[in-house]
């Protein structure tokens, strides 16, 4: 959540004005190293989230989930007509993943389940 967070604000910043042109070389790296850290983390927490009969099938559909994202990326950078709509969609979106990352179960100390079967 804090990796989302952090590409939401950052990609916020990027409608300032150009004259605050380092400040918005830092916000979009920021921006930029923010979602790779969850992209990273979304692989690990979804590998211990499902059983392991599913785990291929969940990582596959995670991956191209993510996929899909990077292949919307480009139209939405072409909604330039209004400067401040692609960074205001970049930090949207970023802050729907954090809220649905709040109803996402805690695994820590968790064991990790083998089967759809709810053990107890």
């Amino acid at each position: 959540m804090g990796f989302y967070l952090g590409s939401a604000v950052c990609s916020g910043l990027l409608v300032i004005p150009n004259e605050w042109f380092y400040l918005k070389l830092i916000a979009s790296a920021m921006a930029i190293t923010c979602s790779v850290g969850a992209f990273t983390i979304m692989y690990t927490f979804t590998s211990e989230l499902f059983p392991t009969l599913t785990r291929n099938m969940a990582m596959g559909a995670s991956s191209t989930a993510s996929r899909v994202g990077s292949m919307i990326a480009p139209f939405v950078v072409g909604l330039n007509q209004l400067p401040w709509l692609p960074p205001v969609v970049f930090a949207v979106i970023p802050l729907l993943a954090a809220a649905v990352c709040c109803y996402l179960p805690e695994t820590k100390g968790m064991k990790l389940m083998d089967r759809m079967e709810n053990e107890q």
